[in-house]
């Protein structure tokens, strides 16, 4: 999930949203609680602007 955490970060970087939305998913679904992956999603969030 390490991996996926940097490709969600390159993504947003990139402006590849739907990629980066993706992997939110995932990592949503595995760590639903996790402090960092709302932060992931908060990103996205701020890239949809």
């Amino acid at each position: 999930y390490l991996v996926l955490e940097q490709v969600c970060v390159a993504a947003l970087d990139c402006y590849r949203l739907p990629l980066a939305e993706y992997c939110i998913k995932i990592l949503m679904r595995e760590f639903p609680g996790s402090l960092r992956v709302h932060k992931y999603h908060a990103m996205h969030l701020e890239a949809l602007e």
